[in-house]
C-alpha cells in the first residue's frame, strides 16, 4: 500500500503500532501487548498525531518510524497470541489488518519473542509458562490491572550475554 507510514512505541507494558495513512490523515493506532495478551485495542484517529496522543492519554509519547514489514509482523504475532488465548479482535482492527496484507504473512515464528532483544524466540517452556499465566488471568479479568502477574522473559542469548556482563559479582534474581 503507497502512502503508508508504520511507527512504533513501547512503553511500560504495551506496544503501540501506528500505521498512518497519509493521503487521507488517518492515524490507526494498535495497541499490543506482545509480551502476554497479545492484540488489546483499536483506535482509528482522523486528524494529527498530537490530537492521538492526547485521546491516548499519553501527550509523550515518543513514536519512531519502522519498517512496514516489521509493523506487520508485529501485528500478525499479536493476532496469533490473541486467537491461540481465544480473545476476540475488533471487527474494523481486524478490516484494517486485512487491507494492510497482515493476515496474508503465513506466522512461522514462535509466539512470543525474547522481551529483551526482541529477536530470538523464547523456549517453549518459557511460551507454555506465558500462555498459563495469560488463560488465568483472562479467565480471572485481571489482564490490564494491577493484579495482573508481571515476569521478564529472555532469550538464551541474552541470558548468556546479562550472565557475561555479572561475572565475578553474584547476583540474585528477583
Amino acid at each position: 500500500m503507497t502512502g503508508v507510514i508504520t511507527y512504533r512505541t513501547r512503553e511500560d507494558g504495551f506496544l503501540i503500532v501506528l500505521v498512518e495513512l497519509t493521503q487521507s490523515s488517518i492515524f490507526l493506532a494498535f495497541l499490543l501487548d506482545p509480551w502476554k495478551a497479545g492484540y488489546r485495542d483499536f483506535d482509528q484517529h482522523k486528524g494529527s498525531l498530537k490530537d492521538l496522543k492526547r485521546k491516548l492519554g499519553a501527550p509523550k509519547l515518543k513514536f519512531h518510524e519502522i519498517p512496514k514489514k516489521e509493523a506487520a509482523l508485529l501485528l500478525r504475532q499479536n493476532v496469533e497470541i490473541a486467537h491461540h488465548l481465544g480473545i476476540d479482535i475488533d471487527e474494523d482492527a481486524m478490516k484494517w489488518m486485512n487491507k494492510l496484507g497482515v493476515m496474508k504473512i503465513d506466522y512461522k515464528q514462535a509466539l512470543y519473542r525474547c522481551f529483551n532483544c526482541e529477536r530470538n524466540d523464547l523456549s517453549t517452556d518459557q511460551i507454555d509458562e506465558i500462555l498459563a499465566i495469560a488463560s488465568r488471568e483472562i479467565t480471572q479479568g485481571v489482564i490490564g490491572t494491577d493484579e495482573e502477574e508481571q515476569y521478564f522473559k529472555i532469550c538464551a542469548e541474552c541470558e548468556n550475554e546479562l550472565h557475561d556482563k555479572h561475572e565475578g559479582q553474584s547476583h540474585h534474581h528477583h
